[in-house]
């Protein structure tokens, strides 16, 4: 009887060592469990801590970014306001016809332009004003005088002054 006794008593021990080993692994892995939530956690809390910091940055640099968004604006207008003469003398040379010479352009700020021109014939000046009439940049055409001369080799010749109004639209 001793011996099963003995038996019995190896099996057992044999079962404790087994469930004794279980109960280590099974401690091991809800630790490292643990860690690994702990872990996890702190690099949450960071990256919320990193998140927090570049959301105050961003509210900093759009708090910058109002005084130069609006000095832009302002600069934006100013430009659109002012009138960009090359472009206006560009458009009248486009549409002056190859017989009339324009001498002097005298612009204003205001949108006023002083044209001094000659031509060979009358109806040089009257296709140079039907021309100007309707050009969409142009809001009034208008002929003061009209004065006939002749030139360095006698030939008949009309000098002429016209008087315009710039539209905006020249420049788009």
């Amino acid at each position: 009887m001793e011996n099963k006794e003995r038996i019995y008593g190896q099996g057992l021990s044999l079962i404790a060592i087994v469930l004794i080993g279980i109960l280590i692994i099974t401690i091991l892995f809800g630790a490292y469990l643990a860690l690994h939530k702990n872990s996890l956690n702190k690099t949450k809390t960071e990256g919320e801590t990193k998140l927090t910091e570049i959301q105050n940055e961003i509210s900093k640099l759009e708090e910058q970014k109002l005084p130069i968004l609006v000095h832009a604006s302002e600069l934006q207008k100013q430009n659109e306001q002012s009138i960009q003469w090359s472009k206006v003398v560009e458009n009248l040379n486009k549409a002056t016809p190859k017989d009339v010479f324009i001498k002097s352009y005298n612009g204003h700020k205001s949108g006023q332009i002083f044209i001094a021109a000659e031509a060979q014939t009358i109806k040089k000046i009257s296709e140079l004003i039907d021309i100007l009439a309707v050009k969409d940049f142009l809001n009034e055409v208008f002929v003061p005088s009209i004065t006939k001369g002749t030139n360095e080799k006698g030939a008949v010749e009309y000098s002429f002054n016209l008087e315009l109004d710039y539209a905006k639209v020249a420049q788009e």
